[in-house]
């Protein structure tokens, strides 16, 4: 990147989020920083193509699931049916290629196949940590853009108490954890640009919270602020998705000065896409890393 270059945020963090997923979860090399147009990269895009039709076989499946298994409907793209080649096959598609784990046993299966890719919940762990991260980490750095006071205040305490010992420390879970700003920052960003516009849990019978603690934050309704659903049936990749966004954030205002450009729409206005609440095309900010 040029000393100072304006770049097209939703692109850039949608690698990263896919790169993420693809290492954390799968465990293959998705390669798609490296080439956005991988085969891995398609197939992501594919998936998390909201168009009207998909939209409506959702809501469709959401409020018929019995006719829908009846009719044998796909709301999804199916999985891939059979076993996948071991390695050393001439017969791989190029999918397959791509699709071959970081590590295996040698001599086995060293592919993604059927059960594989049920056991990691496909669908469930992709979008948790895909589309809905990317869109985080997107709104986050508009704000920190559109905010500059926000931005010195975040990177005055990254710097003092994750980076005191150099550039090159590796980031650690507990004290990453402990940014008291940070955590404020992530969020006002939910509150204000929730990743999912609605949630699908129905109340069967009222419900009191007892009053308990002085602080405004346990006083206040938790029902009125849930960016990642409530209850035993909340987003099941929360902490994995937190981690990632703040890695990301933390990185970002550590290595470089945010800003917007003329290109960037103020105020923002989000995108609703099916269930899904996103920043718009082709979102430009100005990037320029900092000097030490």
């Amino acid at each position: 990147m040029d000393p100072a270059s304006s770049s097209t945020q939703n692109d850039e963090i949608t690698h990263l989020t896919i790169d993420v997923i693809a290492v954390s979860v799968f465990g293959i090399n998705g390669r798609t920083i490296q080439d956005p147009k991988s085969i891995f990269s398609q197939m992501c895009h594919r998936l998390s193509d909201f168009n009207l039709l998909r939209t409506v076989k959702i809501i469709f499946s959401m409020n018929f699931p019995w006719l829908t298994d009846l009719i044998g409907m796909e709301v999804m793209d199916g999985a891939r049916k059979g076993v996948l080649k071991g390695v050393g096959a001439d017969e791989l598609s190029s999918f397959e290629k791509e699709a071959q784990l970081s590590e295996g046993v040698k001599g086995k299966n060293n592919y993604l196949d059927d059960d594989t890719i049920a056991h990691a919940q496909l669908i469930a762990f992709f979008f948790a940590g895909f589309t809905t991260t990317a869109s985080i980490v997107t709104f986050a750095a508009y704000a920190l853009a559109a905010h500059p006071e926000v931005q010195e205040k975040l990177r005055e305490e990254v710097d003092k108490k994750l980076f005191k010992d150099g550039d090159d420390k590796e980031i650690d879970y507990d004290e990453l954890n402990k940014l008291t700003y940070l955590d404020m920052f992530i969020s006002e960003v939910l509150r204000k640009f929730p990743p999912l516009g609605r949630l699908e849990r129905k109340c069967v019978k009222e419900y009191h919270d007892p009053e308990s603690g002085p602080e405004i934050k346990a006083k206040r309704n938790p029902y009125c602020y849930m960016p990642w659903g409530m209850g035993p049936r909340n987003c099941i990749g929360m902490r994995f998705a937190k981690i990632q966004v703040q890695s990301a954030i933390v990185r970002l205002v550590h290595s470089f000065n945010l800003e917007t450009t003329e290109n960037t729409p103020l105020p923002m206005k989000a995108k609703a896409m099916g269930f899904a609440i996103q920043p718009p095309d082709n979102l430009e900010l100005k990037l320029t890393p900092r000097r030490k």
